[in-house]
């Protein structure tokens, strides 16, 4: 799914990921949010800085992934893009803070496979699996292309299914309890 992701042409991607954020901002879960968890994008992710600026420029409280280590992973609160650094993998994380301990009422995931049931696999580290585990989030979304829908993807039991999966073409409310 990486390479898949990968192929795609940066400028597809731009402009999808344009698409992706301006279909989040039309859910009403995102419009009525007073908190969001989003992740920040690094390479050829979904792009979400846009979408950061928006939810901030919205005077949504914003909070970002930052890595403590694996599985674990915090969400901090920024006020501003300019709260961001450079993490240890060189993705941009909150410089400093407390953990948010929610309860959050959105929370923008990634990941490298969906299905349309719902389900996720991401990168292998297990940080959202873990954060999701131990915090209460009323409404997850998933973000991706919609070459990253698939028939079938690998899950524990322990996984949450996304409640939505919005991608350049569609936004799929899934059967997720």
């Amino acid at each position: 799914m990486k390479e898949v992701r990968r192929e795609l042409s940066r400028e597809d991607r731009r402009n999808w990921s344009a698409k992706i954020t301006a279909s989040i901002l039309r859910l009403d879960a995102v419009r009525q949010a007073k908190n969001v968890f989003v992740y920040v994008s690094y390479r050829t992710e979904v792009e979400t800085h846009g979408l950061i600026r928006e939810l901030l420029a919205a005077g949504k409280e914003v909070a970002t992934p930052k890595v403590i280590n694996s599985p674990v992973m915090n969400a901090v609160v920024i006020d501003t893009w300019d709260d961001l650094q450079p993490g240890a993998f060189g993705i941009l994380e909150p410089a400093d803070g407390p953990a948010h301990t929610g309860p959050f009422d959105v929370c923008i995931t990634p990941g490298l496979a969906f299905t349309t049931s719902g389900k996720r696999i991401g990168y292998g580290q297990g940080h959202y699996d873990h954060f999701f585990a131990h915090h209460d989030v009323a409404s997850i979304v998933g973000v991706a292309f919609d070459a990253q829908i698939v028939s079938h993807v690998p899950t524990d039991v322990h996984d949450r299914a996304m409640d939505r999966i919005v991608t350049e073409q569609q936004t799929i409310l899934t059967d997720s309890p």
